[in-house]
């Protein structure tokens, strides 16, 4: 497995140098071919659970975001001029060995410049009048995660950043101020708002870098390591509170994939610190944006399933706050969605980007549990429900479909008159 997993990682450099060496009309077609081939080799080191190189360490949870990186990498396929393309290649490749280099280790400095870095290509890659927005949420997210940074150092004289790669809590009481802990899930949530509120696949790159930084954070809140002022009564349930009027507002004006991401940090700075859930949601953020159509975030509903069962058994007003948020993100995207109509699945002419995160959205949907480095809790139930509604579905769809098609073959057509 780590020899899959070396070529993980330098596969999207070689695509670098491949774009550079074709024609530009050829340049990402080269580019999302490659890196679609570097989403499935770390979808095989996500199956093999895990591999690990020297410094760099790419456990499930890491390696499939590096594979959603290869995949938003692969949206680039229609782009015909270099400096669209050459960009969008540089950033999955920085993301994927950020992460690997300083997720699980924590190293705080390499994964800010990361951030910094993608952020910095991706919008050189994807200009237009929305670029203020995107660089403006960008610079506070990156604001905010360099003062969670600052004050972590202040305290513990680390640059190591707080937590451990979640489902792991650390062994120690937190030893970082709430206000440090804060900060940090303030600036991967404006992250997230970067990467998800224009709604492109190429955005995704910082949302799924936030998601990362946030799951790492969820080793302080989550587990017997966590204070009770911390995880209770202290400054980042509030935030929780906030994560989740906010992702109430997104869904009325934004794209559903904000409010999914925000729901996600929500989940982690709530009283339950509810890991699966975050994670589950998080995903459903990303597969939105990968796929541009909005059916995609039924993906969302383990995720809001696990966390409404986390929120069932907690006592206290932050967790009633935010189940309420939870309800309200379910109630404002299904309304929209209805009124928009933007329940039709994508044609075969689509994206090839769009079509296969439309696939993982309903794997997600229907088999979250196999989805195994989501701890996704107890969703079992949920599944089996799931897998039967499926059956269902087809049942009847082939149904009227045969009725349809007995009507139309056993009726004859009739004459017209002459009349």
């Amino acid at each position: 497995m780590s020899v899959v997993f070396v070529l993980a990682l330098t596969i999207p450099g070689v695509g670098v140098l491949a774009t550079v060496a074709v024609p530009a009309r050829r340049a990402g077609t080269m580019l999302a071919s490659i890196d679609a081939l570097a989403a499935m080799t770390w979808v095989a080191v996500v199956l093999g659970g895990g591999a690990s190189a020297g410094r760099f360490h790419a456990p499930p949870v890491v390696a499939a975001a590096c594979a959603g990186a290869g995949l938003a990498g692969a949206a680039v396929f229609h782009r015909r001029h270099l400096e669209q393309v050459l960009p969008v290649g540089l950033a999955v490749g920085a993301l994927a060995a950020g992460l690997t280099l300083g997720l699980v280790e924590g190293r705080g400095g390499v994964l800010f410049v990361t951030m910094l870095l993608v952020a910095l290509l991706v919008s050189s890659a994807e200009r237009g009048r929305d670029l203020v927005v995107f660089a403006a949420a960008a610079a506070v997210g990156l604001a905010w995660l360099g003062v969670g940074l600052l004050v972590a150092h202040g305290k513990v004289e680390s640059w190591t950043l707080p937590g451990a790669l979640a489902p792991t809590t650390v062994s120690g009481r937190a030893s970082v101020p709430t206000f440090g802990i804060a900060a940090l899930l303030i600036g991967c949530a404006a992250l997230a708002v970067a990467g998800s509120i224009r709604g492109r696949p190429v955005d995704a790159l910082l949302l799924i870098g936030a998601m990362a930084i946030a799951l790492r954070v969820a080793g302080v809140l989550a587990g017997p390591s966590a204070t009770a002022s911390m995880s209770h009564n202290g400054a980042v349930p509030a935030l929780a509170v906030g994560l989740g009027a906010s992702a109430v507002a997104a869904a009325l004006m934004a794209p559903p994939g904000l409010a999914v991401g925000l729901l996600a940090i929500a989940a982690i700075a709530g009283p339950t610190g509810d890991v699966g859930a975050a994670v589950l949601l998080g995903a459903a953020a990303v597969l939105c944006v990968l796929s541009t159509r909005a059916f995609a975030v039924a993906a969302a509903v383990p995720g809001a399933v696990a966390l409404a069962a986390a929120l069932r058994g907690e006592p206290g007003p932050v967790a009633a706050l935010l189940g309420l948020a939870l309800a309200g993100v379910v109630a404002v995207i299904g309304w929209r969605l209805r009124a928009s109509r933007s329940l039709l699945i994508p044609s075969t002419r689509a994206a090839p980007t769009a079509v296969a995160a439309l696939a993982l959205s309903v794997w997600l949907l229907v088999a979250p549990g196999a989805w195994a480095w989501t701890s996704p809790g107890l969703l079992a139930g949920y599944q089996r429900g799931a897998l039967l509604g499926v059956a269902g579905g087809l049942i009847v769809m082939f149904t009227g479909a045969g009725w349809a098609w007995l009507g139309v073959r056993g009726r004859p057509r009739p004459t017209p008159s002459a009349g």
